[in-house]
């Protein structure tokens, strides 16, 4: 008889907690063993909630743990009936990389460091629309030839903290003349910074994450107009 997908995610689990806990990232060790636990924390985080909800209202407290952690990666909005685990006074063992990192932490601790980072990635996607207004704007109101600027896609959109403060990258593919008046097709990474400035535009794609002064002089060499005192102030250029 072929399992049942609740019995395939619960083995699974199983698995994982006999590796000595909570596994919360892949494992770097390149063992056997390591691939296979690697493996099946990639095969569980790629499930649909249909399937991984039956971690949600087991009464293993374990189980509702990476329950809450998986969905929470991927459909956040549903583990919002489930924030009793905060309470959970359960101890655990952590592992990350294959390696014990607290052995007296608690279920309640472990949901209460996920439950925030879920929030704060959810928000950090939902800024998508507006980081994508800002590069919009950015180009219009600085390129030469604004008439001609047309988008084509956005991909790539990504974000993190630096000093606890929160930075985005999105790579665009466009439409825009030069300053020669040329029409060019290019494809530029944006990286903006908290308040939605424009901290780096690199061509293709950068390694910054931050910078200060700003990296633009590349694309504005290339498709902005000439700048003012005042321009070169908003854009903390020196």
């Amino acid at each position: 008889m072929k399992p049942q997908p609740c019995d395939a995610i619960m083995d699974s689990v199983s698995i994982l907690i006999q590796a000595g806990g909570l596994v919360v990232e892949a494992s770097e060790d390149t063992t056997a063993m390591g691939k296979r636990y690697s493996g099946i924390l990639f095969w569980l985080q790629d499930r649909p909630f249909t399937e991984l909800q039956c971690l949600l209202t087991s009464n293993n407290p374990l189980h509702r743990t990476y329950g809450f952690i998986l969905c929470g990666q991927r459909y956040p909005d549903s583990i919002t009936r489930h924030l009793d685990l905060l309470k959970d006074t359960s101890h655990i063992l952590l592992y990350v990389n294959n390696k014990l990192i607290d052995p007296e932490v608690t279920v309640g601790q472990i949901i209460e460091m996920m439950y925030k980072k879920i929030l704060q990635d959810k928000a950090d996607q939902d800024r998508l629309p507006e980081v994508q207004n800002r590069v919009n704007a950015f180009i219009c109101e600085y390129a030469a030839h604004p008439p001609s600027f047309k988008v084509l896609s956005f991909d790539k959109y990504s974000f993190g903290g630096v000093d606890k403060t929160e930075m985005y990258s999105v790579r665009l593919t466009y439409l825009l003349k030069n300053n020669s008046g040329r029409l060019l097709r290019q494809t530029s990474e944006f990286v903006l910074d908290s308040n939605l400035r424009i901290n780096v535009i690199e061509k293709d794609s950068t390694s910054y994450f931050n910078s200060y002064p700003p990296i633009l002089d590349v694309w504005l060499n290339i498709f902005g107009r000439k700048l003012s005192a005042m321009d070169s102030a908003q854009l903390r250029l020196k």
